[in-house]
């Protein structure tokens, strides 16, 4: 097929998903970010495969809580912080989950809210090699992305993911589980 004087041969794409928009993503969504091959990030996808995780599941390795809009609270190193996301995940692939939990509406601002209140804690080194290699212990004060994902999640939804404990938490557990729903999943794009 001919587009604008030259030959198209990308075959068609059906989306099922509108266009990104900043009115997508609501305080207390789950913000999942799949794989660009950088190296934690290959670690945390082998250990996924090697967990049972599908392959489209295991590429998913970072999870955080949308504080709706374009703003949400990042745990990785060295801090974790508020980001923007149309900067840090501009050209990524994520998804935006959604709690399917009763009175989420109500609930959801306060999952963002305890997330928030890691801001600025350390990001758990020894947790995220601990994960990776299975003998290191993880410190108890700080945190790495599933880890403060779940905790705040269950400060609302003791039961969420089973009620399994936040340290033993991983990206794919979130992507795979029945207790959240995809609302949207794409590329940022570069500019919004």
């Amino acid at each position: 097929m001919e587009i604008g004087g030259r030959l198209n041969h990308q075959p068609k794409r059906r989306t099922t998903y509108p266009p990104f928009s900043l009115d997508i993503p609501k305080m207390g969504d789950t913000i999942c970010v799949k794989d660009d091959g950088g190296f934690f990030g290959f670690g945390i996808y082998l250990k996924q495969k090697k967990a049972g995780f599908s392959e489209e599941h295991a590429r998913y390795i970072h999870l955080e809580v949308s504080g709706g809009g374009n703003r949400s609270v990042r745990i990785a190193p060295p801090r974790a912080k508020v980001i923007d996301i149309t900067k840090v995940y501009a050209g990524r692939y994520i998804k935006i989950l959604r709690y399917t939990g009763e009175d989420w509406d109500r609930k959801r601002k306060h999952i963002a809210w305890i997330n928030a209140t890691l801001c600025n804690t350390k990001y758990d080194r020894k947790g995220i090699l601990g994960f990776l290699v299975g003998w290191i212990k993880h410190h108890v004060s700080k945190w790495f992305c599933s880890e403060g994902w779940l905790y705040s999640h269950q400060a609302e939804y003791p039961g969420a993911l089973k009620g399994m404990a936040p340290d033993k938490c991983m990206p794919a557990h979130a992507v795979r589980s029945p207790e959240l729903r995809t609302i949207w999943e794409g590329y940022v794009p570069r500019k919004v």
